[in-house]
């Protein structure tokens, strides 16, 4: 099972919706979904990948496996998910 974390990135290297969705749409068989009003969610089958805020604020979050959560944390821009 893997683990979620956050990508928090500074003002000066933020990544825009937009470009969030030209990164996630290819992958095979993603879609793209609104949960709750203001969480857009990046899901292959009924499995979510990654939600970030629909008008582009906050945090970017995606799920990860075990190992590369480790290495990941090693990284000061990257944070557990909540």
């Amino acid at each position: 099972m893997g683990r979620d974390f956050e990508l928090v990135i500074f003002e000066d290297k933020s990544m825009n919706v937009d470009q969030l969705r030209e990164y996630c749409t290819p992958l095979k068989d993603t879609q793209e979904d609104i949960k709750r009003g203001y969480d857009l969610c990046f899901t292959i089958g009924s499995k979510m990948y990654c939600v970030t805020g629909v008008n582009g604020e906050g945090a970017t979050s995606f799920k990860c496996s075990d190992e590369d959560f480790a290495l990941l944390l090693e990284r000061d821009e990257i944070i557990p998910a909540p």
